[in-house]
C-alpha cells in the first residue's frame, strides 16, 4: 500500500493524459527512446539510449506540470545527481524538454539491469538455509553502506522495500526510486512534507511514519525499513503477517498494541545475535534502535566475521513500558472510541442514565451525547483516505481536524459530554504517543467535571482511570499509588479493579516485584467479580512481572494460565 506524493510508480492514473505509453525512436535531448519501463501519478519511465556517451538510461518525464511538483522534481534530481555510491543508482543528466506543448522536466539515471531484491533473493541464491542467510546479509550490508551514504548527504529515502531495490547480474544491488525522500537541512524541499503527512508503503514504515510525525523521522526511519526487509528475506515472512491488506488505521492500532514477532520465532534456526540484531532494528521507538544505518552495517559484518555483536536484547523496564503503553493505553483508545460511539444512540443513552433519572433527563441530553459521536464519526471520517485529495492521512491529522472541527462549533456541549470528549482525545493522542497533548486534554476533561453541577459518575471515573494510566506512560511510577488512593473511595469496584492494576503495574515498574505480584494476585482472586477483559490485563500484568523479576517458574505456569483463560473466556 503506497500513500501520498510519489515521484514514480505511485499507482494512480496520470495526470497528463496526453503522455503516450511508447515513443517509437523518439529524440528527446540527445536520447532515443525505446520503450515504456514504469509509470505512475506523477510520471513516465522509459528505456532510453543515450547517443553520446553511447550507454543505456532509464529516462523519467514528469507528468505533472504544477509549480510545487516541478520544484520538487528539480530539487530531487539536483540531489540525487551528488549522491555518488556503488550501490545507489547514479543520476546522468537533467533537463526539460517539450512534448505536445507542454514543458517537461525529464532525469536520465542508470538503467539497472535484472530483478528486483525479492525476485532475486528467490531465484539466485543458494538453497542452504545458511549460506542463503550468508547471502541474503550480504546484500543487505552493501545497501545499508549505500543507505547511510545518502544520509552523510542529509538524504532520507522513506520508501525502502524491496521493489525499490535491484539486483545486478553481477549480484550488486542498487538502490532506486528517491522520488519520497526528505532531505535533512533542505527547509524547501522539506516544507513539501507535512507534519501529519504520510509518505511510504506500509508495511516497511516506522511508527513515526505510519503516523505521520515528521518531526521524528530521520535516518533511522529508514533502518526501520531495511529492518523489516531483512526480516522478509531471512524467514519469508513479514514481521507484522497482513499488513499490505490492512487499513492505515488497522496497521496504526496493530503496531500500537503488538510487538513485531520474533524472528527466532519464526525461523528457530538462525543464530540468536543474528535475530537480536535485527529486532534491534525493527524496534518501535526510534531511540531504541541502531543509532545509524552505518551502526547497522557495522553490526552485519560483525556478525558475518563471527565476532560479538553489540546489542543486546531490551532492558526489563523497557519492556515493561513498552507493554503498559501497548497494553493499557493504546490499544483501549480505539476501543474507547468505538463505546463512545455504541453509547451515544439513544438507546443506550436511555439505559445508562435510567438508573439515575427520568427518561425526560435522558431525552434532554441525548442532543449532547449525540454531538459526541458526531466528534468521533468526524474523526473517523477524516481518517479515511477516500475523503483526502492524494490519499494523505494519519491520525494525528485526522484527530487534530475533528478537534478543530469541534472548537468551531457554535453550539457548547453540556460540561458532562465535554468532559467526556476529552477523555476520549486524551485517550486517542496516548495512542499516538503525544503525551503532552493527552494531558492537555485530560486537564480540560478535568475542568469541565469542575464545572458540572451535578458530574456524571461514569465520565468521572473514566477520567480518573485515564490520568492513572497517563502517570504510568509518562514514568511518573511513584505518584500513581498516591493518585489511586486518594480516589479509590470514590469509584465503583469496577474502576477500584482497575487502578489497582495501575498500581501494581507502577510497582513493577519501580522493581517492586513481591508487593507487584501480591497485588496481582489479590486482583485475580475476583476474577469473578469483573469482566473477562479486565482479568486478560491481570493475568499478564502477573506474567510480565514474574518474566521481569526472573521468577521463570512461575512466569512459565501463570504464562500458561493465562492463554487457557483468554481462549475459554475470550476466544483466539
Amino acid at each position: 500500500m503506497r500513500i501520498g506524493l510519489a515521484l514514480l510508480f505511485f499507482s494512480a492514473t496520470p495526470t497528463f493524459s496526453k503522455m503516450p505509453h511508447a515513443f517509437p525512436d523518439l529524440m528527446i535531448d540527445g536520447f532515443t527512446v525505446e520503450r515504456l519501463i514504469g509509470a505512475g501519478a506523477m510520471g513516465h519511465v522509459y528505456l532510453a539510449q543515450q547517443q553520446s556517451p553511447q550507454r543505456q538510461v532509464a529516462l523519467k518525464l514528469l507528468s505533472r506540470t504544477d509549480r510545487e511538483t516541478i520544484a520538487r522534481f528539480r530539487r530531487e534530481a539536483n540531489l540525487l545527481a551528488r549522491l555518488e555510491h556503488p550501490n545507489i543508482a547514479r543520476i546522468y543528466d537533467t533537463g526539460e524538454t517539450t512534448i505536445h506543448g507542454v514543458n517537461t522536466p525529464w532525469i536520465a539515471m542508470e538503467y539497472v539491469e535484472g530483478s528486483d531484491l525479492r525476485t532475486h533473493c528467490e531465484s539466485a541464491l543458494p538453497d542452504d538455509p545458511h549460506q542463503r542467510v550468508t547471502a541474503v546479509l550480504q546484500l543487505i550490508h552493501d545497501i545499508s553502506r549505500g543507505v547511510q551514504a545518502a544520509h552523510t548527504k542529509g538524504v532520507i529515502h522513506r520508501d525502502l522495500k524491496p521493489a525499490n531495490i535491484h539486483v545486478t547480474p553481477d549480484g550488486v544491488p542498487k538502490i532506486l526510486d528517491f522520488g519520497l525522500a526528505q532531505v535533512i537541512g533542505d527547509e524547501a524541499l522539506t516544507a513539501m512534507t507535512r507534519d501529519g503527512e504520510i509518505l511510504g508503503t506500509v508495511p516497511y514504515m516506522s511508527w513515526e511514519q505510519l503516523t505521520g510525525n515528521a518531526q521524528q523521522i530521520d535516518g533511522r526511519s529508514d533502518l526501520y525499513s531495511l529492518g523489516a526487509v531483512t526480516y522478509e528475506l531471512i524467514c519469508g515472512q513479514s514481521p507484522y503477517p497482513g499488513l499490505s491488506t490492512t487499513t492505515l488505521v488497522g496497521a496504526v492500532e496493530r503496531l500500537g498494541r503488538e510487538n513485531p514477532r520474533n524472528l527466532r520465532h519464526v525461523a528457530p534456526a538462525i543464530p540468536k545475535d543474528l535475530g537480536t540484531l535485527v529486532m534491534k532494528a525493527l524496534a518501535r521507538e526510534p531511540e531504541q534502535r541502531y543509532a545509524t544505518v552505518g551502526d547497522f552495517a557495522a553490526e552485519i559484518e560483525r556478525f558475518l566475521k563471527h565476532e560479538p555483536i553489540k546489542a543486546r536484547p531490551p532492558s526489563a523496564t523497557y519492556l515493561v513500558r513498552m507493554f503498559v503503553q501497548r497494553h493499557r493505553g493504546l490499544s483501549a483508545a480505539l476501543l474507547l472510541a468505538a463505546v463512545s460511539l455504541a453509547s451515544a444512540t439513544g438507546i443506550s443513552i436511555y439505559y445508562s442514565l435510567q438508573a439515575k433519572s427520568a427518561l425526560g433527563e435522558a431525552q434532554a441530553r441525548l442532543a449532547e451525547r449525540e454531538a459526541v459521536a458526531d466528534f468521533l464519526t468526524q474523526m473517523i471520517r477524516n481518517a479515511d483516505p477516500s475523503n483526502l485529495v492524494g490519499g494523505e492521512i494519519s491520525i494525528r491529522k485526522a484527530i487534530q481536524q475533528a478537534a478543530l472541527e469541534h472548537k468551531e462549533r457554535q453550539s457548547e456541549l453540556d460540561p458532562d459530554s465535554e468532559a467526556q470528549l476529552q477523555v476520549v482525545l486524551a485517550e486517542l493522542h496516548t495512542f499516538i504517543g503525544d503525551f503532552d497533548d493527552a494531558d492537555y486534554h485530560l486537564k480540560a476533561a478535568e475542568d469541565a467535571i469542575t464545572a458540572s453541577a451535578k458530574p456524571d459518575v461514569a465520565v468521572t471515573q473514566a477520567l480518573v482511570v485515564a490520568r492513572a494510566i497517563h502517570l504510568l506512560n509518562t514514568e511518573q511510577f511513584s505518584d500513581v499509588e498516591p493518585y489511586v488512593e486518594k480516589h479509590i473511595d470514590q469509584v465503583d469496584l469496577l474502576t477500584s479493579h482497575k487502578l489497582r492494576n495501575t498500581v501494581a503495574l507502577a510497582n513493577t515498574f519501580l522493581q517492586n516485584f513481591d508487593e507487584a505480584i501480591r497485588q496481582f494476585l489479590s486482583l485475580l482472586n475476583a476474577k469473578g467479580s469483573v469482566p473477562s477483559i479486565q482479568t486478560v490485563e491481570d493475568y499478564w500484568g502477573l506474567v510480565f512481572t514474574y518474566r521481569l523479576s526472573g521468577k521463570q517458574d512461575a512466569f512459565k505456569d501463570t504464562a500458561e494460565k493465562a492463554i487457557r483463560y483468554a481462549v475459554n473466556k475470550i476466544g483466539n
